[in-house]
């Protein structure tokens, strides 16, 4: 077996199969390329719910933003340090929301007249290893089979209507566009049916044509729009030597499959399919083409040319080398291997092409809502950068540059926003803001300005896990450095000679404080890279001396009683979001031994004050009302060496947020009685919060406005439940964490595994460009192999250091010989850390357990 065998055998192992497939987009499988995507469910026939990343209402409901200094004047008069009078100042009850591009229904034969066809047994398969949803339909004389995937590399969605048989040869492929309220009507197109006169299969047989529509997409400043589109070109005609279609009279025997002539009604067009066909959808923007019904022609055009069979190749090649990058398994917890994967492929799926999507990712569709859709696109105090987290360890680091090009292209706007509204230079990201970098109104909560620091870490750790020069010199320090004046222009140096960081809204909080944790956490490593990275390149002395003072006298972070709060100015009554306190562990990386004590106080006290605590649960048992909520304090968990803990949270993930589909919910889903989950409120222990401008009451399930989201007696309320893209990415990057850890300095393998548990994983990525493979059995770490994809030194928590074993090392480089090495692990004079160093790309290093 080759190794792409062996790992195509645990890709298919992992493959999401439904029994009977999806009936709503809720539940139905993804498909998609970054860009393009879609979601494939059969109420009755098939149907894909098509969605773009430039499709969107660029609208913000803005009225205007308070200059900062307006809102501190306004704030001192009023003797207070809430700033919600802005909800009512600067916001409207206009709300932008992303906009699903429209559906592609194929209906099969008559659905619900008096003499219409038996619905089919629909049976539906995602294959990860190639990214294609494949349904195999069956009655009685009637096997159709369906694939379809969105193209890896030619932006359209392909798919393949084959092995229709003669009992119900007439069908129809429709394009449709819903109503929504914010969308004028459509303008609708046909192309009459033309005749195929090109080479290979897909033109045989008679005609083909084509069905599109163009939507004006409503914009704050400006016009854009796009333009759907739907072409079927008729397939092999496999029915004309089905056994059935001998079975007909004469004159209604099958000839050829054949493509009819376009109708449009209403909010759709359709055309007719006789037998098979290959279809083909695209969808242009006027962001990305002047012209997007010529650019959509053209889409068309090249697939057809290509045809199915060379468009799926290409796109399987494509995933074949996505997938090549990394490899993992989990012997004992099928489930979070599944789950691994998946969250590996929704992460391919989604984030390859800028703009990238928000917080609902791609998978979203259309309700009987007037205004149906989901937003705003980027809430930047984690939605956005959540799924950025794991895609480093995962060993696909090329999946941050479309990230990186986003804010990149929106750095002028925000920056002419910064020196507007907050009065100071460099750039501060908004904490709401849609694709085109327009602040979306938040009210007084717009105060929490935790996103550039946010944003700032991601450009972080793209350097630090890939030390790709050209991508610093030419986007990752000139952004960064954006983002660091700012917040120098934010600080203010106290009498006593340290800084204090101005007042802010620690995320979720609403109360404004002087040294924010959460912001204080993120600014640091990026204050301290901009400098290393001034230094590398020979820029910006001056600025940067001021770089390193603020650095060297900056803000402790606020604690009280031994344990963090939001800020200095916040009250150890105040609720809190308590995710936000551990943040300096992680994402913050912070590995000196008494801020890792003051985390574990912390952590060891959430469930107190916490407002994300919810008892709608099992007798004697609270969960997280949010995945994020429950994210951050397991890779606290991880960080801290608390397997068992970490390993809990991670299964906890599972148990509450993960939907049938494969993706994860933003609020949890628990199938419990009502009768179970109100008595267990009883469990709520004896304490109590302050609420700003509420004063301090007991604790209670209703601290949150969402109180009654997670239990329900409705067994299919996961599947109707919508998915949001974060919970894969939080997912993946803890489950990924149990195996690699690479923060500060030092590779660890297998920190997060429980003792006993199997594991073994290919290629995850540290910190400096080292690519590491490793295998645990249930007693112990059989071998590591580190390999360098540029010159480095780096270590190796040592995973034999307390067992009184040796380690085997061999350092291999192309074309050398071996060398063999004993490093001693004994309890004598043993080695904790190994020190490894690589001088050239390609070198190994192996070791194992004598």
């Amino acid at each position: 077996m080759s190794d792409w065998q062996q790992h195509q055998a645990v890709l298919e192992r992992n493959d999401l199969i439904y029994p009977d497939a999806a009936r709503f987009w809720q539940d139905g499988h993804i498909l998609g390329n970054g860009d393009l995507a879609a979601i494939c469910y059969a109420p009755y026939g098939v149907e894909w719910t098509v969605n773009k990343t430039d499709v969107f209402d660029g609208r913000t409901g803005a009225r205007r933003f308070l200059k900062d200094s307006a809102v501190r004047a306004r704030m001192k008069k009023l003797g207070t340090r809430q700033a919600q009078f802005l909800n009512k100042e600067e916001c409207s009850a206009f709300s932008p929301l992303s906009k699903s591009c429209g559906l592609v229904t194929l209906r099969i034969h008559d659905e619900y007249s008096w003499s219409a066809a038996r619905p089919h047994k629909i049976k539906q398969r995602l294959a990860l290893a190639e990214a294609t949803d494949a349904l195999q339909l069956d009655m009685h004389l009637s096997h159709p089979r369906i694939r379809s995937f969105v193209s890896a590399q030619s932006n359209v969605l392909a798919i393949r209507f084959a092995q229709v048989g003669a009992a119900l040869w007439s069908n129809r492929i429709e394009l449709v566009r819903p109503l929504d309220a914010d969308l004028n009507r459509p303008r609708w197109r046909r192309l009459e049916s033309i005749q195929g006169t090109g080479k290979g299969h897909h033109r045989r047989g008679g005609t083909g044509g084509r069905i599109w529509f163009a939507q004006e997409l409503p914009m704050a400043k400006g016009r854009a729009r796009y333009v759907m589109m739907l072409a079927a070109v008729p397939g092999a005609n496999a029915a004309v030597d089905d056994r059935f279609n001998q079975m007909l009279s004469v004159r209604y025997r099958v000839s050829a499959s054949q493509v009819g002539g376009a109708q449009q009604l209403g909010d759709r067009a359709w055309l007719g399919l006789e037998g098979n066909a290959d279809i083909f959808v695209a969808v242009a923007t006027s962001f990305e083409a002047k012209e997007p019904l010529a650019f959509a022609h053209q889409l068309i055009d090249a697939a057809i040319e290509k045809g199915f069979e060379r468009l799926e190749t290409e796109h399987q090649k494509w995933w074949r080398d996505f997938w090549s990058k990394s490899r993992v398994e989990f012997p004992d917890d099928p489930e979070v291997e599944r789950s691994w994967y998946f969250s590996l492929y929704e992460t391919g799926s989604l984030l390859r092409h800028a703009p990238v999507p928000g917080l609902f990712g791609l998978w979203f569709g259309f309700t009987d809502a007037a205004r149906p859709g989901l937003g705003p696109a980027y809430t930047q105090d984690q939605n956005v950068q959540i799924p950025m987290m794991p895609v480093f360890a995962a060993n696909h680091p090329e999946l941050a540059q479309p990230f990186i090009e986003t804010y990149w292209n929106c750095k002028d706007r925000c920056r002419r926003h910064t020196r507007a509204v907050y009065e100071r230079p460099g750039i501060c990201l908004p904490l709401t803001m849609n694709q085109l970098g327009a602040e979306v109104p938040s009210g007084g909560y717009r105060y929490s300005l935790i996103g550039g620091a946010y944003s700032g870490l991601i450009l972080v750790w793209t350097y630090r896990f890939t030390q790709d020069a050209q991508l610093l010199r030419d986007r990752i320090y000139p952004y960064l450095r954006e983002i660091v004046r700012f917040y120098v222009s934010w600080m203010i140096r106290k009498p006593g000679g340290r800084y204090r960081l101005d007042l802010m809204i620690s995320p979720e909080i609403r109360t404004l404080s002087g040294d924010d944790i959460a912001t204080l956490a993120l600014l640091k490593p990026c204050l301290e890279f901009a400098i290393a990275a001034s230094r590398k390149l020979k820029r910006d002395a001056d600025e940067r001396r001021e770089w390193e003072d603020v650095l060297a006298h900056y803000p402790r972070y606020p604690t009280k009683a031994g344990q963090f709060v939001n800020g200095a100015d916040i009250d150890r009554k105040h609720f809190t979001q308590a995710s936000y306190l551990l943040y300096p562990i992680f994402p913050g990386n912070e590995t000196d031994a008494r801020l890792l004590t003051i985390a574990a106080r912390t952590l060891d006290a959430l469930s107190r004050r916490d407002i994300e605590i919810s008892y709608a649960d099992e007798p004697g048992r609270w969960h997280y009302r949010r995945a994020w909520a429950l994210f951050f304090p397991t890779m606290t968990a991880l960080r801290l060496g608390r397997v068992a803990e970490a390993w809990a949270g991670l299964k906890e993930f599972l148990r509450l947020y993960l939907k049938p589909n494969g993706l994860f919910s933003h609020d949890p889903v628990i199938e419990l009685d009502p009768s179970i989950t109100e008595a267990n409120l009883a469990n709520i222990p004896a304490g109590e919060m302050e609420i700003p401008e509420e004063g301090v009451s007991p604790l209670t399930e209703f601290h949150s406005t969402d109180a009654a989201v997670a239990a329900t007696t409705n067994p299919l309320a996961k599947r109707l439940t919508s998915p949001a893209s974060e919970g894969s990415g939080a997912f993946l990057m803890a489950a990924t964490e149990t195996l690699l850890q690479s923060h500060g300095g030092v590779i660890r393998v297998f920190p997060g595994l429980p003792a006993g548990k199997r594991a073994r994983f290919k290629n995850l990525r540290a910190e400096g460009g080292v690519l590491v493979s490793a295998e645990k059995t249930d007693e112990r770490v059989a071998w590591v192999h580190c390999e360098a994809t540029i010159p480095v030194k780096t270590k190796l928590s040592n995973p034999w250091f307390d067992t009184g074993k040796n380690a085997v090392i061999s350092s291999r480089l192309a074309g050398w010989r071996e060398a063999r090495i004993v490093a001693r692990a004994g309890p004598v004079g043993c080695q904790e850390q190994i020190k490894l160093s690589f001088s050239k790309t390609g070198e190994r290093v192996e070791l194992k357990c004598a």
